[in-house]
């Protein structure tokens, strides 16, 4: 994936570049922000047998994610069924086999500062 650039992001616009950047790398802040905002729990997609052996999170997530209230997974496109979203990212899953866990802030953090050589998206960069 190509790095992402801030620069290209439009603050209320969902184009093609912040699909890109919000589904392929920058997953990890959206989740946070979107925990931090509503409390709902962090969801990673990872290959099965982390999920199967409780092991969601950390370095091996595909794509991170919260559960809505109404149990659907909130991505930067909008709500989707789990099976739907899961489906996506399994084609990048060992075997072709992802799966859904609740997984922590710290998991997602951890994962989200080593893809991005340390930035958290709620430190002052300055």
């Amino acid at each position: 994936m190509n790095r992402l650039d801030p620069t290209k992001l439009t603050p209320g616009v969902l184009d093609g570049y912040a699909l890109r950047a919000f589904k392929y790398g920058a997953c990890g802040a959206l989740a946070i922000a979107l925990h931090e905002e509503t409390g709902w729990p962090i969801v990673a997609i990872t290959d099965a047998h982390n999920v199967e052996d409780g092991r969601a999170g950390g370095g091996s997530a595909l794509h991170w994610t919260v559960r809505h209230p109404s149990g659907l997974l909130l991505d930067v496109d909008g709500l989707h069924r789990e099976e739907d979203l899961v489906s996506e990212y399994a084609g990048d899953a060992d075997d072709g086999q992802a799966a859904a866990g609740l997984s922590t802030r710290a998991d997602c953090a951890e994962w989200y500062i080593e893809t991005t050589n340390g930035i958290l998206p709620t430190q002052d960069s300055t």
